[in-house]
């Protein structure tokens, strides 16, 4: 506690002026009767404690009295006049405290009664008990506070110490689950790689396609030509290639019925992994699709061949049929009989 070093009075009760150095720690005022000691102690009460005596403050024949405390390198003030009723704290003025004292002034003082020893007060602690005393030194030490901490100290140890053990708990609960989850790094990174990998497959899936539709355009003029060699040699073999084609067109609605599934399992192989845990399943059911879809899309490439060899029979027909009406025209060259139309 910093102690009071300067006191000023002005205009008290019987104090009309009055400046004294106080000690750093007790200051006696002496002096004859009726010279104001008993003034100084009340001014100096007044400005600490806000206790103001039974009598008039204020000189007779003046309007105001102030009383200035110096305590460190602060400067407390009280003001009472006439119309005026305030505190300042190095030169900040508080007015609405009320019977009390600021609380910034308060804090600075630091004060009760036992620092302050009146003139008919008896000899300071002599002729109290030892528990008057005791009182007397636990509120100037404020030992309570040593036991108030005390048991907040104890009390904050014991509830530090739950908390630790349930963060350690969850400590030992998040290093299980971050252990049990480790395969999710691993599973992530095959992820990526697969993902990347059918990247890669519809690429050149696409690639294949458009090798598969040049392939099937050289065969599909290859075969014309081939073809249109050997128109010149069919005759007979037209009713021939007539039945191949309705057991072609057999096949082809079996190759269609077998198209449609395999745009079916396609679909289902197109869509996007649903889940970690499906994945290698998934990624069987993939490969046997896979051979499907190669093994269909053989199909789909034999029944575009015999889509257009079926056009070119069918021309190939119509121009054997014209050709073999002009060259037998009305009459059989066997039987001599006239044809019929």
């Amino acid at each position: 506690m910093i102690p009071i070093s300067f006191l000023k009075v002005k205009n008290f009760q019987a104090q009309r002026s009055l400046e004294i150095e106080l000690g750093s720690k007790v200051t006696s005022i002496i002096g004859s009767t009726d010279k104001g000691k008993s003034s100084t102690i009340r001014a100096l009460v007044w400005a600490i404690f806000n206790k103001a005596p039974h009598s008039d403050l204020i000189s007779w024949g003046t309007n105001q009295c102030d009383v200035e405390i110096k305590i460190g390198d602060d400067t407390i003030k009280r003001t009472k006049g006439k119309s005026t009723n305030l505190y300042s704290l190095n030169g900040v003025e508080f007015k609405a405290f009320g019977l009390g004292v600021p609380d910034e002034i308060s804090k600075l003082l630091n004060m009760d009664s036992t620092n302050i020893q009146n003139q008919h007060d008896s000899p300071w602690w002599f002729q109290d008990t030892a528990g008057e005393v005791s009182r007397h030194l636990n509120r100037i030490v404020d030992l309570s506070i040593i036991d108030t901490t005390l048991a907040n100290l104890d009390k904050l140890n014991r509830k530090k110490s739950e908390e630790k053990q349930v963060l350690e708990k969850q400590l030992e609960t998040a290093k299980t689950k971050r252990s049990e989850l480790a395969w999710i790094k691993k599973a992530q990174t095959e992820l990526e790689t697969l993902v990347s990998q059918n990247f890669e497959l519809e690429k050149l899936s696409e690639t294949r396609h458009r090798l598969s539709e040049c392939i099937e355009s050289v065969k599909r003029y290859s075969q014309t030509r081939k073809t249109a060699l050997r128109a010149f040699k069919v005759g007979i073999c037209v009713v021939k290639k007539g039945e191949q084609w309705k057991e072609i067109n057999k096949q082809v609605k079996t190759l269609e019925k077998s198209i449609s599934d395999a745009f079916y399992f396609k679909t289902i192989v197109s869509k996007p992994i649903p889940s970690l845990l499906l994945l290698f399943e998934l990624d069987e059911k993939a490969k046997i699709q896979k051979n499907r879809t190669k093994m269909l899309s053989r199909r789909i490439d034999d029944i575009q061949a015999a889509k257009l060899n079926i056009i070119t029979l069918k021309k190939q027909l119509q121009e054997s049929e014209i050709r073999f009406k002009k060259e037998m025209g009305d009459t059989c060259a066997l039987c001599g009989n006239k044809l019929l139309q």
